[in-house]
């Protein structure tokens, strides 16, 4: 009760230092509440789609994929735009019925930069004239048989032929000659005779680029290993298919729709769809449903401890509201429902409350206030927010001898200082976090004595309640064509109550962790652009004193990195074609807001985990 007291008359201070923070002079509205990155990494795209005639279009859709998915749909004078884009390289398309699509275009989004494009699109020609069937011609290619040519006053044309033009006459002219015949006549094709063939020619090269929506296939293959093993540890590669779809506009309404399955000793599939209302409005809300299935196959005893039939279900749903009270406070509230069938706790709520005051030209305040609760393996269920694929899930857990899976709380309580500079942006936060049933994760042991678990398999277990209190500074540059980073570095000053000992000491000793103690955290993120050969690279790095780690030093260190690199060749118009690869050694999504302080910290020898593959994006 005294932990939850102070974090209590916290959250009172912040909700009456609010009023008097908006009521000093501001000169710029407020940003979004939830937005956590640098504003000034952001540009816009805009343009207008007109007609080979020069005449605007109306109610063409307009999509950029690169950093981000996002559409619009043109007003009546053919313009579009988008503004908040992350700053990039982007594939920009557009497309409208009775239209013909144009060759792709990329374009560069800079920072603090307004782009300009002109889209044009020409007019389709019809097929085949309203009332009448489409003739066949050589090769079974549908389209029109010549007729006859008529001049501009609408009469016949005399044209000198030494043959007739009927459509009887032109087929016994294109009919298939007999092997016994020994002359044939020969048929010159110009420049027109040509075109009707190109018009026959099959659909398949623009398989994507007359959908109405874009999104990502991507065709992965996935591996892990240890410091002790070859890279074939864990088991053959097992391959994984992601697709993302989206659609709607981006400064109004846009959906999206996740789904991916894997096969092996551990098959699982996974789905998940979102909405969400953008653009100046009171409220912009963001909802969404999430359903994913695993199933064990294999014959390892202690991934079927706890169920026999090897089989888990897992299932979410969110909903989250931005409110603009004012040009200069914004108010940001929600929560996340999810239920797991293989923990005791039937539903896990997670609401949150942030807001965010604008109190001068560029400084921002924020306070947030929520509790999450975290089951055991849900890592394995969380959609990424590094931007890479969303994988299902690969390993089986069991939770440690004796012990039942328990969900982790957190009541957490954050206060942030931003302010924006032309190059770059710094903040200052203090935080407070109090923690029951601090989740521990074991890799390469065993609940048996002697024996040891491969890299697919690992064990759950609570460590004991942690209250947790410190201060961070987060160093972000501004996104430029080639380069973006951060540093933030923390401190954190923990004290444990109700440690759980008894089996950790026997299986994990170094997960025990002292009464009290100060942890060192600076971590690193960079992003790179390189437009000369297309390619984009992430990196991140953590170093801290926290880590559990088996080798007697005082820092650990753990890295995810990711490398996409364009093809030069793009089999459907429309498409983008690249290869990923990545490793990391990072258990949790490095990006991920739901964890607390320690849930990383407390991953004992996790193994490396190898993806590559191939994404097509359109």
């Amino acid at each position: 009760m005294t932990r939850l007291n102070g974090l209590l008359t916290t959250a009172v201070l912040v909700g009456c230092a609010a009023p008097a923070a908006h009521a000093q002079p501001a000169s710029a509205p407020v940003q979004e509440a939830v937005v956590q990155v640098a504003r000034a990494g952001q540009g816009s795209l805009h343009g207008i789609v007109n007609d080979d005639h020069g005449a605007a279009i109306a109610g063409a859709t307009v999509s950029a994929i690169g950093e981000t998915m996002v559409f619009a749909v043109t007003d009546r004078k053919g313009r579009f735009g988008f503004n908040s884009l992350p700053a990039g390289r982007y594939l920009l398309r557009a497309h409208r019925a009775g239209f013909s699509l144009p060759e792709k275009e990329y374009v560069h989004v800079r920072p603090i930069a307004r782009i300009v494009r002109t889209l044009e699109l020409r007019r389709a020609e019809s097929i085949a004239t309203a009332g009448t069937e489409p003739h066949i011609l050589a090769a079974g290619l549908a389209g029109e048989a010549p007729g006859t040519p008529v001049d501009p006053a609408g009469e016949p044309a005399v044209v000198d032929s030494p043959h007739p033009h009927t459509e009887a006459a032109w087929r016994l002219r294109h009919a298939r000659r007999s092997v016994l015949k020994d002359a044939s006549d020969v048929v010159t094709l110009g420049e027109d005779g040509a075109g009707d063939f190109s018009r026959g020619a099959p659909a398949f090269a623009s398989l994507f680029a007359a959908l109405p929506f874009s999104g990502e296939i991507n065709l992965l293959t996935t591996s892990a290993f240890d410091r002790s093993s070859g890279l074939l540890a864990g088991g053959l590669p097992r391959g994984v298919t992601y697709v993302q779809l989206g659609g709607g506009d981006a400064d109004s309404a846009g959906w999206t729709v996740q789904a991916a399955v894997s096969q092996g000793d551990v098959s699982s599939w996974i789905v998940a769809g979102s909405f969400a209302a953008r653009g100046p409005r009171a409220h912009a809300f963001d909802m969404g449903v999430s359903y994913g299935a695993q199933e064990y196959q294999g014959g390892n005893p202690a991934a079927l401890a706890v169920r026999s039939d090897g089989s888990r279900r897992v299932g979410a749903a969110y909903a989250y509201d931005n409110w603009a009270i004012s040009p200069y406070v914004h108010l940001a509230y929600g929560a996340r429902l999810a239920r797991y069938d293989y923990v005791s706790r039937d539903d896990l709520w997670s609401p949150r409350v942030a807001l965010a005051v604008n109190v001068a030209r560029n400084t921002h305040v924020r306070a947030a206030v929520s509790q999450r609760f975290r089951a055991p393996g849900a890592e394995e269920l969380l959609p990424s927010q590094t931007g890479g694929p969303w994988l299902p899930p690969e390993r089986t857990f069991s939770p440690l001898p004796g012990e039942d899976f328990r969900a982790e709380r957190i009541h957490a309580i954050e206060l942030t200082l931003e302010r924006e500079f032309q190059s770059g942006v710094v903040a200052v936060r203090r935080f407070f976090e109090s923690v029951d049933d601090q989740l521990v994760t074991i890799f390469g042991a065993s609940s048996r004595p002697g024996e040891r678990t491969d890299v697919g398999h690992y064990l759950v277990g609570s460590v004991g309640a942690v209250d947790s209190d410190g201060w961070g500074v987060k160093l972000s540059t501004p996104a430029s064509k080639r380069f973006r980073g951060a540093v933030d570095y923390s401190l954190t000053r923990a004290r444990w109550t109700s440690p759980d000992t008894i089996v950790l000491e026997r299986i994990a000793p170094v997960a025990l962790r002292p009464e009290r103690e100060d942890v060192h955290d600076i971590a690193t993120s960079v992003e790179a652009d390189i437009s000369e050969t297309a390619t984009r690279v992430f990196f991140f790095y953590r170093v801290s004193t926290g880590y559990a780690e088996d080798e007697l030093s005082a820092l650990g260190a753990r890295f995810d990195l990711q490398v996409r690199q364009a093809l030069p060749f793009m089999p459907f118009r429309g498409s983008e074609w690249q290869v990923l690869v990545g490793i990391r050694d990072l258990f949790r999504d490095p990006l991920d807001g739901a964890s607390s302080t320690y849930d990383e910290l407390l991953v004992i020898r996790p193994p490396k985990r190898v993806i590559g593959g191939v994404q097509v994006k359109f």
